[in-house]
């Protein structure tokens, strides 16, 4: 409806409808529905308190029969202690698979690097102090004299050497 028609609709009826509406219900349609509500409401109240009581005798009926199924607190503490451990152990085992094969982002190249030169340099010292070296001679051994033919090739260099740099 469109609000012209509303206005229209609302100024065009009878007196007495038209105060009900703008006032409200008389006291008598208020008195009405107020008895109305409350009878609702202590209805609904004894309603409740009766699902109330059946459910606390229910309650007493199971709680009487359920005595066999006590447990010991200390057998309570035992289970979850161990439910505990198994979940710890559950979760180490998760986080072994999950890793890739426990290398890569855990250890630095270079620091890799430097610890197996260390251990290559180790093994090396070991080795080589049991490395047993030929005894040296004490006495001075003969020279040979050079060859000749060596020695003039050496001088021929020499020359050409001494040339091409004064060129």
């Amino acid at each position: 409806m469109s609000k012209i028609t509303k206005l229209f609709k609302s100024s065009g009826g009878s007196g007495s409808s038209s105060r009900s509406r703008k006032g409200g219900p008389s006291p008598q349609e208020a008195l009405f529905r107020l008895r109305e509500t409350e009878e609702m409401l202590t209805k609904k109240q004894e309603y409740l308190e009766k699902k109330i009581e059946q459910e606390l005798a229910t309650a007493r009926r199971h709680g009487t029969k359920n005595k066999r199924g006590k447990w010991d607190l200390d057998k309570i503490d035992e289970l979850m202690l161990d439910i505990h451990e198994q979940q710890d152990v559950a979760q180490e085992i998760s986080n072994a698979i999950s890793n890739p094969a426990g290398f890569g982002e855990e250890f630095d190249e270079d620091d890799l690097l430097a610890e197996l030169e260390e251990l290559e340099q180790e093994d090396l010292n070991k080795h080589m102090a049991n490395v047993t070296l030929p005894s040296v001679p004490s006495k001075k051994l003969p020279s040979k004299p050079a060859s000749t033919r060596k020695r003039v090739e050496d001088d021929d260099d020499m020359k050409m050497l001494s040339a091409w740099a004064t060129y």
